[in-house]
């Protein structure tokens, strides 16, 4: 690769110096079917988010059914440390205007990591070049 580029009506620059503003990256996928193990983890944080939920606000959850509204794999990239967790957006079956999230930690293995990082390099590069 050049070190350096001349561009017109610019001049010169380095290109060793090249530095991307922010240190971090969010990227959300939809995932539309996840596995019976990840179900159970979704319902299970689910019910602490209810929980947490009838002990902060006036207007307790209580038993109503959680209808899934946004299930997602969410990546994010800060400081050099990746984390990819499950974000989950839901609402009372009972009451629309009842709504809240929850996040569930998960582990990629080495070679699915690298999969999305080169589908994130590719949306990044299509969404803005």
């Amino acid at each position: 690769m050049k070190a350096f580029k001349t561009i017109k009506n610019i001049g010169r620059i380095d290109l060793a110096t090249l530095e991307v503003m922010d240190d971090s990256l969010s990227v959300a996928i939809e995932l539309s079917m996840v596995s019976d193990t990840i179900k159970e983890q979704i319902n299970t944080a689910i019910k602490e988010a209810n929980k947490q939920y009838d002990e902060e606000m006036q207007i307790p959850w209580g038993n109503a059914e959680a209808v899934i509204d946004y299930m997602g794999l969410n990546i994010t990239y800060e400081k050099g440390k990746t984390d990819y967790y499950i974000a989950i957006t839901f609402h009372s079956a009972e009451n629309e205007l009842l709504w809240d999230n929850a996040n569930i930690a998960v582990d990629l293995q080495a070679e699915d990591a690298a999969e999305f990082k080169k589908l994130i390099v590719k949306a990044v590069i299509d969404k803005f070049f």
